[in-house]
């Protein structure tokens, strides 16, 4: 589906796809995934959503990709150092409906990578929407 979630946004994952969805949701929601997907590269997601009756709904999740098992080598007979891949993104995010029709959201993140003895840190944001003026319709952007 690629991007294509960012239009539909109705569940726990909204945290990450269209933190504007959030505030269809009605109840505490936690939702995981962890997915071995090749030689040594895993997946995995957590987040919760906690939505209020008054004030729009609140999520923090994390997200990461990891691949280990590569080798690092000076010369051919050297037997190497094992290193790994390291990607995660954490993820502070606010949702609101201002019209029965219409939400906004936003999120803060912080996304660090580490690969072999080297690491970096960032901070970014987004701003999304989600316009949904029919049951059948639904509408959204995120900005990163």
């Amino acid at each position: 589906m690629g991007s294509a979630f960012c239009g539909l946004s109705d569940d726990g994952s909204s945290i990450v796809y269209n933190p504007a969805g959030l505030d269809y949701l009605s109840k505490i929601e936690i939702t995981t995934n962890y997915v071995s997907l090749f030689e040594d590269t895993f997946y995995g997601y957590l987040g919760v959503v906690y939505p209020t009756y008054k004030s729009g709904t609140f999520g923090i999740g994390n997200v990461f990709l990891t691949s280990a098992g590569f080798q690092q080598r000076e010369n051919y007979y050297d037997n190497g150092t094992e290193f790994s891949d390291t990607q995660n993104a954490t993820f502070l995010s606010y949702g609101r409906r201002i019209f029965p029709s219409l939400s906004l959201g936003t999120s803060l993140k912080i996304i660090s990578h580490s690969i072999y003895k080297y690491s970096t840190i960032g901070v970014g944001s987004d701003i999304a929407f989600l316009y949904k003026p029919k049951d059948w319709l639904s509408i959204g952007a995120n900005l990163h």
